[in-house]
């Protein structure tokens, strides 16, 4: 049988070249589907030129799988397709991120798992585009009653939901439409017009997104996806100090070397040097890998990491203990759930 960290290795490969067998069928479909990288282990493992023999169960598994997420893609790109129009009648072009960003960037990946749509709107058009999905017959399922929070709305009938957001989710940045439109390309459907980020921006949005949003830097979890999705973008062109430039403050540079030198390990992804050179990004890269045998460990190290380079708005939990005990214990309590106990789908 083999273990977790073998496993990992073979996953990371075979999704990476996709020249070699892995040692244990059965445990890479299993990581493959706990990261969410068991569409693209389909791909790799169907082609007419894999170099290898695939047993009968398996190719069988990963063929209905990848067929199934085909078929749910389509469906998505459909129902992406319906919001152009009206969105367009009001003057809103949306920025399309993350996954769909991708699937829409290469056909290559036609067999992503998605389950939801992901558009960046300007701040002050918000509540007209809430109309539209109103409109549309959409319901709002989280977020209707805070400004704060991205509305996701919801159809029965649809594939998946739709994430209506106005500013990027890291507290430690401040981005919304206007930053991230000028490295955007329009792309013209028959319904409409959206605005699809490049390739230096989907890393940016992506390292934003895992390091920061997903607390990845602090909780030294990986998302094999998003490394996958680096290499792609890096091969497609990446304007390195323009992606370094978002990333201002030393806490952002250190998360984004941390995921650049996590992709460069563990892919070979050819990065400039100055953006792994760092003492600190390079025993994350350590603790990374032991976390990775050792998964128990993962709350100290997190713990450690906190206390070494506190999260923005650490100070606040120093302040509500002076005047308010019983809050700041909240508070506390928040955290822990937050960076230790929360789980995230994808992450290992």
């Amino acid at each position: 049988m083999t273990g977790a960290r073998e496993a990992f290795g073979d996953l990371i490969h075979i999704l990476d070249d996709g020249s070699t067998a892995p040692r244990d069928w059965r445990a890479v479909i299993d990581l493959a589907g706990e990261t969410l990288t068991i569409g693209r282990l389909a791909d790799a493992v169907l082609r007419v030129d894999a170099g290898f023999h695939v047993p009968a169960n398996a190719r069988e598994l990963l063929l209905d799988i990848r067929t199934r997420a085909e078929k749910r893609n389509d469906l998505l790109i459909s129902q992406f397709h319906e919001l152009l129009t009206p969105l367009n009648e009001i003057g809103v072009r949306p920025i399309v991120m993350k996954g769909l960003a991708r699937l829409l960037s290469t056909p290559r990946e036609r067999s992503r798992l998605l389950s939801d749509i992901d558009l960046l709107v300007p701040q002050d058009r918000r509540n007209d585009c809430i109309g539209v999905f109103t409109r549309l017959g959409y319901e709002i399922v989280i977020g209707a009653d805070d400004d704060s929070i991205p509305p996701v709305f919801a159809r029965s009938k649809d594939a998946g939901t739709v994430d209506l957001h106005t500013r990027l989710k890291p507290p430690d940045v401040e981005l919304g439409y206007e930053a991230v439109e000028p490295h955007c390309e329009e792309i013209w459907f028959r319904e409409g017009v959206a605005l699809l980020p490049g390739p230096t921006a989907q890393l940016i949005l992506t390292v934003l997104h895992d390091q920061m949003n997903d607390r990845d830097y602090w909780r030294g979890l990986v998302d094999v996806r998003h490394l996958l999705d680096i290499a792609c973008l890096v091969r497609e062109g990446v304007d390195w100090p323009l992606a370094s430039s978002f990333f201002a403050t030393p806490t952002l540079q250190r998360a984004f070397k941390v995921q650049m030198v996590t992709a460069h390990h563990l892919l070979k992804i050819d990065i400039p040097e100055e953006y792994l050179e760092d003492r600190w990004v390079r025993l994350q890269m350590v603790r990374r890998r032991f976390q990775w045998r050792y998964p128990s460990s993962r709350a100290l190290f997190t713990l450690l990491t906190i206390a070494a380079d506190p999260p923005q708005g650490s100070t606040s939990l120093t302040h509500s203990a002076l005047s308010d005990p019983r809050r700041a214990l909240d508070k506390i309590k928040e955290r822990f759930e937050r960076y230790v106990w929360r789980l995230h789908p994808g992450k290992h």
